[in-house]
């Protein structure tokens, strides 16, 4: 599962209390998906940022992120023999083509996509 995050969460936040009604919805969409399954060996979360900001702030609200989005799905009762979290902050962009030269309004859409959460899951489908 590819998460965008500006679907999950307002821009530079990552907290439960600041996620969008939309990004809750997507979530619990994915749990009742994942219930589906008869056992989940590992689930592995990876937020991700775009290249606004410095290293060390991208990797702690990447890690932010994703650490919510953990702690979302094991509040919808997603449960796991192994569940990660990690920030990877700037270092695993999609977009290619976002100008530093383009206005702020513009560059911060540009680079959205870039602003995500992965999810990966191995397990046992019924």
């Amino acid at each position: 599962f590819i998460l965008l995050t500006d679907a999950l969460f307002r821009f530079d936040k990552s907290g439960r209390d600041e996620m969008l009604p939309g990004g809750l919805q997507r979530l619990a969409t994915i749990a009742d998906r994942l219930k589906s399954y008869k056992s989940i060996a590992s689930i592995t979360i990876v937020g991700h940022s775009d290249r606004l900001g410095s290293d060390e702030y991208n990797d702690k609200l990447s890690q932010a992120r994703a650490e919510t989005v953990k702690a979302q799905l094991e509040a919808l009762g997603i449960k796991a023999a192994s569940v990660s979290a990690k920030g990877a902050g700037k270092r695993e962009p999609l977009t290619k083509d976002c100008s530093d030269k383009l206005p702020r309004a513009e560059l911060t859409q540009c680079l959205q996509p870039d602003r995500r959460v992965t999810i990966e899951v191995s397990g046992v489908v019924r």
